[in-house]
């Protein structure tokens, strides 16, 4: 893997691993919000769903950059997000979809960045 696929999988994943911490424990509204903003309605369980979520794909992408795992288990974080938020907005109706499609689509070319750098 090349360093500077490892340096942006290590910054995400400190990122991701941040903003389910700040939902979780640590409360800081910036952080938080970037995820929980995007729902129309959350509860307080929907919220920590989502953190745990956060923090497996967050801690996944971390242990790769920080390792030297396969580029390809990150692509699949990726690929997970996108589909996930995607179906979210589609079939649940719960997203926003401006930010929706933005992390559908960037968490898309992140993934077939990291393919191709595999």
């Amino acid at each position: 893997m090349h360093d500077y696929a490892r340096v942006l999988l290590i910054i995400n994943g400190i990122y991701d691993l941040a903003c389910a911490c700040s939902i979780l424990v640590f409360p800081v509204p910036v952080l938080s919000s970037l995820h929980t903003g995007m729902f129309t309605e959350t509860s307080p369980v929907t919220r920590r769903l989502l953190a745990y979520w956060i923090l497996t794909y967050g801690s996944s992408r971390l242990a790769v950059g920080m390792t030297s795992g396969s580029c390809l288990v990150a692509a699949l974080t990726y690929f997970a997000e996108a589909f996930c938020f995607a179906h979210e907005h589609f079939v649940g109706r719960t997203l926003i979809l401006f930010r929706a499609a933005f992390v559908s689509l960037s968490s898309t070319a992140l993934g077939i960045f990291f393919m191709i750098h595999s």
